[in-house]
C-alpha cells in the first residue's frame, strides 16, 4: 500500500494548495490523494502511475534517477490529465506511455523506454501491428532533452497532435522513429536540435489523410538544426512527407541517408510548400533523387545548400524533381553521381504546366553520368529551366557533360565551364527535340576544358542542338584540347551566335551543321582549322563583321554561303591582350590596346556605352562589362573602369593603395606572405617577415628581429667560424669576455684552454676530469714528472714512489720519525688545497689532529 505523506500547503487564490501529495489510506483498494504541483518518485510514490494520478493539472512529477528507480517491465502508463514528468539527478527511464486525447504531456531529461501495442491504420496500414515508445492522440507533446534507443517498432506515434521535440536523441528504431499524422484535423510538428542516428527504419514520416468521414488533415512542419546519421530506409531515410501543407528546413545536417527506392534523405510527395536553407547532405543514396526527391511539390524553395558524394543508381544523383515548381539559390553539388543529372533532375510526368526550374548561384565541382545516358550534371525533360550565374566543372556524362534538356527551353547566363568529357557528342551542352515554341539561349558564357577529366569531347565539344533553336551570345571558348571533332554541332537546328569567341580550340571544325540554318555575327574564332563544314546542300550560313584567323579554310560543302565584306577573314589578327593563354583557364581572350576587333562590329549592335560594338565575346548589349575609361579592359577584368592607369595588365606601384594591376593583392603588402610593410622587414621577400624560421649566418634578418645575424647568441660577439671570436655562438655566456668557472668543462673565456679542469696549471686534467693528472693540486706532479725517490710521494703518476735500494737499486726502506712527519705534513697540505677547491675549508686543527692519528 502506498504509504501517508505529509502535505506542505500554500495560500493560492482558491485557499490552501498541496505542494507535495497527501495520501489517505483507505479499506479500498483505490488510491484516495490530495492532488500536488510537485510529485517525486520514488520518494512520494514508488509507482509512476500513482505519481499521475496525485499530480495536479499542470503539476509537475520529477524522477529521481539517482535512486535506482526502474519502472516495471510491460508497464504502460496513461497520460490522462496535463502534466511535467521531469527526471533530476539524471536521466531515468520512463515506460510506455499513452496520452489521452485533449492532454499535454511535457517531458525533460528522461528515456522513454518500454513498448505499447498499437496498429498502422492511421497510415494506411489496416491493422498492421506496430509497438511504440508513445502514442499520442488529439494531445500537445513538449519534448525536452529526450532520449529513445532502439526497439523493434517505433519510437514515438502523434495522431493529430501538436509536437514540438527540443535535443530529441532517438537512434535504433527498427520502424520509423516518429510518425506524425494528421487526419482531418490540424497538427503541428516542430523539432529543434537533436539527433536521429542508425534508425534502420528511418527516421521521421509525416503525413496527411483523411477521417472516416473524408476530411484532410493538415500539418506544418519545421525542422532546425536536426543531425541525422546513417538512418536507412525505403524511401526518404531522413524525412518522409506526403501532403504536408508546409514545410521548413533549417541548418539541419543529413549525412549516409540510404534507401532501395526514392529519397536517400527525403522524400517529398504532394507538399503544398517546402522551404529548405542552410543545410548540408553527404554521402547519401537511393535509385532515385541520391539525396531529395520531390513530386508534385507545388512550390519548393531551396536555398544555401551543399551535396557531397550523393549518389543514385538511376537519375538525379542529388535532387530529383518531378511536377515541381523549384527555384534554388546558392546550391553546390560535389562529386555526384547517376545515370542522368548527377546534381539535378527535373522532368514533368503528369503535364509540363506544373513544372518549372529557376536556379542561381549554382556551383557543381565534379559529377559523373554513367550507362549511357545524357546529362552528366543537370538534366531536364519536359520542364522549362532558367539558369543565371553557374559554375560547372569536371563533369563526365555519354553525352552533355554540363546540362542535357529536352522539350521546354532552356536560358543561361553567366555560366563558367571547365573540364568536361563525353564518349559520345555534345560535350558540354546538349539540346534536343526542344519546343517550337521558344527559343534557348546561352548568354555570357566563359568555356575552357585546361583540365578535361578525359580526352575525347564528341561532336559538338561546346553544344549539340538536334532539332532545336538557339541563342548563343557573349560566349568565350578557349584550351578545349580533346579529341572531338567540331566545337557546335547541329541537326535540324537553328542557331543565332552574334558576339562570341572561339580561341584557340583542338578540335578540326569550328561548327559542323546538318539541315540548319546559321546567323554569325561579329564573332572571333582563332586556331581552328575550318570554320564551317556542312554535309546537306541546304544549309545556310549568314555570317558578317566576323574576323577569322589562323585557319586552313572557311568552310567546306556548305550550300549557301553567305558572307559580305565587313568579315576579316584571314587578316590582321585578334589582338588579345598580352596575358591571354589559352590553356590557362584564369585568363580570358579579352581584346588588347590596338585590336582591330575593337569598335568595328556591325554598325546595328552597339556597346552598353551606345557606341560601336566590339567584335567578340566582349562586345555588344548582352556584355556585362563596359570599358568606361577606354584602356582596352572590360569593367569585369578591370578593377576600376574609372581608372585607365588601372587594369590587369598595368604595371603595379606598390604601398600607394592603388591596386594597378587588379590582382587583388594587399597592396602593402609586396610579397603576399602576410605582413605589411610597416611589419615586414623585407616585403620584397616572402620568405622574411615576423615569426619566420630564422638561419643564422647568411646576412638575412629572416625574423625581421633586427639582430645581427653573425651573433646567434646576442652576447655581442660574432661567432668564431664567422670572422669573430665566440668559440659557441650558442650559449651568451662563452665568449672572449666571459669569467671563466672552473670544474664545468666549458671554455667561457674562449681563450683555447680548458684550465678549469687543470687545476695546477701544469697542463694536464686530472684523472677525475679524464685526465692523467693524479694530483691535481700540485704543479710539480703529473704524468711524466720527474720522480723524487725515496719522498713518499708519485710525482709521475704511475701508481707507486719509487725509493733506493741497498744495492743500488730501489727497494723499501723504513722510514725515520722525522722524514715520516715531513711525507705527512706534506700529504696534508695536498688534501687541504683539496678541500679549498672542492668548496671545504678544513680548518687546521682538525688536520693537525688528523696528522697526529696518521703517525700514532
Amino acid at each position: 500500500m502506498t504509504k501517508p505523506l505529509t502535505s506542505i500547503f500554500r495560500l493560492g487564490p482558491a485557499g490552501l494548495v498541496a505542494l507535495t501529495a497527501l495520501v489517505i489510506p483507505a479499506d479500498s483498494a483505490a488510491l484516495r490523494c490530495i492532488p500536488a504541483t510537485l510529485v517525486t518518485v520514488p520518494d512520494d510514490f514508488p509507482d509512476l502511475a500513482d505519481a499521475v494520478t496525485c499530480a495536479d493539472v499542470g503539476g509537475r512529477i520529477e524522477i529521481d534517477a539517482s535512486s535506482g528507480w526502474l519502472p516495471d517491465s510491460g508497464d504502460v502508463i496513461s497520460i490522462n490529465r496535463d502534466v511535467t514528468i521531469a527526471g533530476i539527478n539524471g536521466t531515468p527511464e520512463l515506460p510506455a506511455l499513452e496520452v489521452a486525447a485533449g492532454t499535454s504531456l511535457t517531458l525533460e531529461d528522461v528515456e522513454l523506454t518500454g513498448d505499447l501495442d498499437t496498429t498502422k491504420d492511421w497510415i494506411g496500414g489496416g491493422q498492421q501491428p506496430l509497438a511504440t515508445r508513445l502514442r499520442a492522440d488529439v494531445a500537445t507533446l513538449s519534448f525536452n532533452n529526450v532520449t529513445m534507443e532502439g526497439g523493434d517498432g517505433a519510437g514515438i506515434v502523434a495522431v493529430n497532435s501538436d509536437v514540438t521535440l527540443t535535443n530529441l536523441v532517438a537512434t535504433g528504431f527498427e520502424d520509423r522513429a516518429i510518425y506524425m499524422v494528421a487526419a482531418g484535423m490540424s497538427a503541428r510538428l516542430l523539432i529543434s536540435l537533436g539527433e536521429f542516428t542508425d534508425n534502420p527504419g528511418g527516421a521521421l514520416y509525416v503525413k496527411e489523410t483523411w477521417d472516416a468521414n473524408g476530411n484532410a488533415g493538415s500539418i506544418d512542419a519545421t525542422l532546425s538544426g536536426v543531425a541525422f546519421a546513417d538512418n536507412v530506409a525505403d524511401e526518404g531515410a531522413d524525412l518522409y512527407a506526403y501532403g504536408v501543407d508546409a514545410l521548413a528546413i533549417d541548418a539541419c545536417t543529413f549525412d549516409s541517408g540510404t534507401v532501395l527506392d526514392r529519397g536517400g534523405s527525403l522524400h517529398l510527395l504532394e507538399v503544398g510548400y517546402a522551404n529548405l536553407i542552410t543545410s548540408s547532405f553527404v554521402n547519401t543514396a537511393a535509385s532515385d533523387g541520391g539525396a531529395i526527391y520531390a513530386e508534385l511539390v507545388s512550390r519548393l524553395e531551396l536555398d544555401s545548400l551543399t551535396f557531397e558524394g550523393a549518389a543514385a543508381l538511376g537519375v538525379g544523383g542529388a535532387i530529383y524533381l518531378q511536377d515541381t515548381q523549384t527555384s534554388g539559390t546558392n546550391l553546390s553539388f560535389i562529386d555526384g553521381y547517376a545515370a542522368q543529372g548527377a546534381a539535378i533532375f527535373a522532368g514533368a510526368g503528369q503535364s509540363s504546366t506544373s513544372s518549372a526550374l529557376t536556379l542561381y548561384g549554382t556551383v557543381v565541382d565534379g559529377a559523373l553520368g554513367y550507362g549511357g545516358f545524357p546529362g552528366g550534371a543537370l538534366a531536364f525533360v519536359d520542364v522549362p529551366a532558367t539558369l543565371s550565374t553557374t559554375s560547372i566543372r569536371n563533369v563526365e556524362a555519354e553525352s552533355g557533360s554540363a546540362l542535357y534538356a529536352t522539350g521546354e527551353s532552356v536560358a543561361i547566363t553567366d555560366l563558367t565551364l571547365q573540364g568536361f568529357s563525353v564518349s559520345s557528342g555534345g560535350g558540354a551542352i546538349f539540346l534536343e527535340h526542344m519546343s517550337p515554341r521558344d527559343r534557348s539561349s546561352v548568354v555570357r558564357a566563359q568555356v575552357c576544358d585546361a583540365v578535361p577529366t578525359a580526352t575525347d569531347v564528341g561532336y559538338g565539344a561546346l553544344l549539340r542542338a538536334d532539332d532545336a533553336m538557339v541563342d548563343l551570345r557573349n560566349v568565350a571558348v578557349q584550351g578545349v584540347d580533346g579529341a572531338g571533332f567540331s566545337l557546335i554541332h547541329l541537326e535540324e537546328s537553328d542557331l543565332s551566335m552574334i558576339n562570341n569567341t572561339f580561341a584557340e580550340n583542338g578540335v578540326e571544325t569550328m561548327l559542323l551543321a546538318n539541315n540548319s540554318t546559321v546567323e554569325a555575327v561579329n564573332n572571333i574564332v582563332t586556331g581552328t582549322p575550318t570554320i564551317f563544314e556542312t554535309e546537306t546542300p541546304q544549309d545556310v550560313v549568314d555570317g558578317d563583321y566576323n574576323l577569322w584567323w589562323g585557319f586552313d579554310e572557311v568552310a567546306q560543302g556548305v550550300g549557301d554561303m553567305r558572307l559580305p565584306g565587313a568579315n576579316d577573314i584571314d587578316g590582321e589578327g585578334p589582338g588579345f591582350w598580352s596575358g591571354f593563354d589559352p590553356a590557362d583557364c584564369g585568363t580570358l581572350p579579352y581584346l588588347g590596346g590596338g585590336s582591330p576587333a575593337v569598335d568595328s562590329g556591325h554598325p546595328a549592335i552597339l556597346d552598353p556605352d551606345y557606341g560601336p560594338s566590339d567584335r567578340g565575346a566582349f562586345g555588344g548589349l548582352d556584355r556585362v562589362w563596359t570599358d568606361l575609361d577606354q584602356d582596352g579592359w572590360p569593367g569585369g577584368p578591370d578593377c576600376d573602369d574609372l581608372d585607365a592607369a588601372v587594369s590587369p595588365g598595368a604595371a603595379e606601384v606598390w604601398y600607394d593603395g592603388v591596386d594597378q594591376d587588379c590582382a587583388g593583392d594587399d597592396d602593402f603588402d609586396a610579397d603576399a606572405d602576410s605582413w605589411t610593410v610597416d611589419e615586414d622587414c623585407d616585403d620584397a621577400d616572402e620568405a622574411t617577415h615576423p615569426g619566420a624560421a630564422e638561419v643564422w649566418y647568411d646576412g638575412v634578418d629572416q625574423d625581421c628581429a633586427g639582430d645581427n645575424d653573425f651573433d646567434a647568441d646576442a652576447d655581442g660577439w660574432d661567432a668564431q667560424d664567422h670572422g669573430g671570436d665566440d668559440c659557441d655562438d650558442g650559449d651568451p655566456g662563452v665568449n672572449p669576455g666571459a669569467e671563466e668557472l672552473f670544474g664545468d668543462a666549458i671554455d667561457q673565456d674562449c681563450d683555447g684552454s680548458l684550465g678549469d679542469i687543470d687545476l695546477d696549471g701544469d697542463s694536464q686534467a686530472s684523472v677525475a676530469q679524464g685526465g692523467s693528472d693524479c694530483d691535481d693540486g700540485d704543479p710539480t706532479i703529473y704524468d711524466g714528472a720527474p720522480e723524487i725517490v725515496g719522498d713518499g710521494i708519485d710525482q709521475d703518476c704511475d701508481g707507486a714512489d719509487a725509493a733506493v735500494k741497498a744495492g743500488g737499486g730501489c727497494a723499501s726502506a723504513p722510514l725515520s720519525p722525522t722524514a715520516a712527519l715531513a711525507l705527512l705534513a706534506a700529504a696534508l697540505l695536498r688534501r687541504r688545497r683539496f678541500r679549498e677547491v672542492d668548496g671545504i675549508d678544513a680548518s687546521a686543527d682538525q688536520l693537525a689532529e688528523e696528522g697526529r692519528q696518521a703517525v700514532g
